[in-house]
């Protein structure tokens, strides 16, 4: 785990423990998270009232809207980033070969 990676989980972590509405809400994770970036004010407010506020608002869900564009882009490959999938198939193939060795 990389330390980026490791600071979003701890970060996550502590939401989680402290802010009760989160636990069932990617939205208000999200804002919770944003909280703890250095934003500026006037951007911070918007974002995090915008997820506060997702279902008067009429905001998609965040994971429908990944599934769908994880959908689109598996029948329409030109429509992806090359370079993520370049990367992101390179660390599976070296993790299937680290498996590999263990067996």
């Amino acid at each position: 785990m990389t330390e980026k990676e490791r600071m979003l989980k701890d970060r996550i972590f502590q939401i989680l423990k402290n802010v009760e509405p989160a636990r069932c809400d990617d939205f208000i994770v999200y804002a919770e998270l944003l909280k703890t970036f250095d934003l500026p004010n006037n951007i911070k407010t918007v974002l995090i009232d915008s997820f506060y506020n997702h279902i008067d608002l009429q905001l998609p869900n965040l994971h429908s809207v990944i599934r769908r564009r994880q959908e689109i882009q598996r029948y329409h490959p030109e429509l992806t980033n090359k370079t993520a999938v370049k990367a992101r198939k390179e660390k599976e193939r070296r993790m299937y070969q680290e498996y590999s060795k263990r067996r």
